[in-house]
Order: C-alpha cells, then sequence, then structure tokens
C-alpha cells in the first residue's frame, strides 16, 4: 500500500546436507516515507537485516544487524518461549539461557552480542490481543544495549538438547584482516558473517579459530562466484582465509562452506567398515563427513527395493561414527547402509 512502508525486503535462502541458510534485509520495512507529508515520513532506519544459519541436526546461529541515524532508538532480539529460561554470565561477556520444558528437553541460548546487552523476561499471561489463540509460548524473551547506539549487532546461538545435556562451548570469532567478519565456533564449526552487509565489496577475509574446528562456514559472499580457502593449523588454532579464485564455489545464497583442507564440506562418501555384537545388540563403527548427520537404513532382503530407516547418527569431529542396534532381532541375514 502507498506510503506504508519504503519497498519490499530482499531475502534469500540456500540448503545442503548438514545446513540451512537464509538472509534478510528488512530496512525497507522498518521506514515509512509520506510522499504528500514529507514532514510526516518515518526514516531513520539506515540498516537492518538477519543471518540465520541451522547447523543440522541442534544448533542455529542467529546475526543481526540494525543502523540507525540518531542514537536514543531502541534495537532489541526477541523471542518467545514456552517456559522463562534461567539467565547466567558468560565468560567473555553476555549471558547463557537455559529453557527446560515439562518433559526434559532443554533450549540452550548462548548471547554472545552485544558484550554488554541487558536481558528482560517477560510474561505473555496477562496481556492482552498480542498472543494469538492456542500459542504455547508463555514469555518474551528481549535483549538489548540500553545505551542505545546508533549500530549494534546481535550474536546468538540456539541450541536443542536433551533432558541432562550440558550446553556446548561457545567462542566468539573475528576477522584478523580482510572484511570486517564475525561469528562463532561450537562443536567443531566456525560460522563467520559479515559486519557490515556487502554488495560486491569483498576482497578477502583472514580468521582464527579453536584447532578442533574443522567445518568453516562464511556468508555474505557472491552467490555462486569462486572463491578459494586455506587452512593451516598453528599453535592451536586453525588459520582460515578467504580470497576470489578458484576452487570452491559459494551457493546461491553466498554461503561458502569448506573443511580444514579447503575441500567443500559433503564430499565423504559415508560407509560401514565394521560391525560385531555386543551385549547391548548389534554396534556398527563407520565413517562419513565430520560432524555431518546420517541416516542408519536396514533390510533383510536385497531383492526387496525398499529400505527401513532405523535410527540416526552424528559423525565426530574425526568423521568416525558408531551406531548401536539395540533393537536387532535374529534373521538369517541384514544389510545396513548410511544415507543423507
Amino acid at each position: 500500500m502507498l506510503g506504508t512502508d519504503a519497498g519490499d525486503p530482499l531475502t534469500c535462502a540456500s540448503g545442503g546436507a548438514n545446513y540451512v541458510f537464509t538472509y534478510g534485509d528488512l530496512t525497507p520495512l522498518y521506514n515509512r516515507p509520506s510522499f504528500y507529508t514529507p514532514t510526516n515520513a518515518a526514516l531513520d532506519i539506515l540498516h537492518a537485516s538477519r543471518s540465520l544459519l541451522w547447523l543440522k541436526p541442534d544448533h542455529i546461529i542467529i546475526y543481526d544487524r540494525a543502523t540507525s541515524q540518531i542514537a536514543g532508538l531502541f534495537k532489541r532480539f526477541n523471542l518467545c518461549l514456552p517456559a522463562a529460561p534461567s539467565v547466567a554470565a558468560r565468560t567473555g561477556g553476555g549471558s547463557l539461557l537455559t529453557e527446560t520444558l515439562p518433559g526434559g528437553q532443554q533450549l540452550f541460548i548462548a548471547s554472545l552480542l552485544p558484550a554488554n546487552g541487558t536481558v528482560g523476561i517477560y510474561s505473555l499471561s496477562n496481556v492482552i490481543s498480542t498472543v494469538a489463540e492456542g500459542e504455547p509460548c508463555q514469555y518474551r524473551l528481549a535483549i538489548e544495549d540500553t545505551n542505545y547506539p546508533t549500530d549494534v549487532r546481535f550474536l546468538h546461538v540456539l541450541q536443542g538438547a536433551d533432558a541432562g545435556k550440558t550446553a556446548d562451548a561457545v567462542a566468539y570469532l573475528q576477522s584478523t584482516s580482510g572484511n570486517a567478519f564475525e561469528g562463532v565456533s561450537v562443536r567443531g564449526v566456525a560460522a563467520l558473517f559479515p559486519v557490515y552487509a556487502l554488495s560486491n565489496d569483498f576482497t578477502s577475509v583472514s580468521y582464527s579459530a579453536p584447532s578442533g574446528v574443522t567445518n568453516h562456514y562464511v556468508a555474505g559472499l557472491r552467490p555462486n562466484t569462486s572463491y578459494t580457502a586455506t587452512v593451516q593449523i598453528n599453535a592451536g588454532q586453525a588459520q582460515a582465509a578467504v580470497t576470489p579464485g578458484p576452487g570452491l564455489t559459494a551457493d546461491n545464497a553466498g554461503l561458502l562452506s569448506f573443511d580444514n583442507s579447503g575441500k567443500a564440506l559433503g564430499g565423504v562418501a559415508p560407509k560401514w567398515l565394521s560391525a560385531q555384537w555386543t551385549s547391548g545388540g548389534f554396534q556398527l563403527t563407520g565413517s562419513g563427513g565430520p560432524l555431518l548427520p546420517y541416516q542408519v537404513l536396514a533390510r533383510t532382503n536385497l531383492a526387496t527395493p525398499n529400505w527401513s530407516v532405523i535410527g540416526t547418527v552424528t559423525a565426530d569431529t574425526s568423521g568416525a561414527l558408531q551406531f548401536l542396534h539395540s533393537s536387532v532381532t535374529n534373521s538369517g541375514q541384514r544389510y545396513y547402509r548410511l544415507a543423507r
């Protein structure tokens, strides 16, 4: 509708065997021009965008950019939750929030940016007309820099976990040279996002990550364009660099993924290496891509076309994987395979 906002948002998305990535620039929706009465226009928001990376199966990394012309305007990260989370300070800044559902399932929220962010948890039970009928969420989490600067970044890692599990370690990362990037390392993965939304002005980025990192994701590049990635392990750190050049191709949303050898992720064919009976069932050992999840399929007759999914397994940081088929029954023969 004429005069309700400054235009349409820009969105893109991509996905692979072990990730889903989205980017959205919503700046036009935060501004309202007034063609007939320009003095009534609201055009203070210079930038508002979000990059979101789902690392299958348990982690979501969210990076938000918010910039206004003047200070004093609130900029908040909001999340609605079924249960009120507990809040603890993170070493190095930020907060770790833990939500526990009645069934024991947990959601860990690591808030890294803003480092001085204030956490607010608000009940929705007494809110009139803003909660949809049947909505399961009862609380709203809001994180903000109460200094209300003109420019702020939000960086959060969400992790789903079973009852009794602890949160994976999360470390803040930032570029050491080239274009400005920042992000996190978590469970063997380094994920980097451009601090300023890039158009076509990417020149290079270098960064350091813990030596346990085996998979790398760099967002904000030009879609379907070639880049060269190198990783060297030095003094307990993985030194990574990305430059334009031959070798790898960013996906259709501008995300580049690679391993420590500089090769594209997902290129390792999974396979079983050994199997043995144990007191708990039939134990299979195999290998695949580091940190990649797989389906375990089985059947008793190769002449039949259908395989049955009997479980899932995720390779560790070295690509090793183990699966225990505890409910296996006696049969003359049984065949197993791994699939994505």
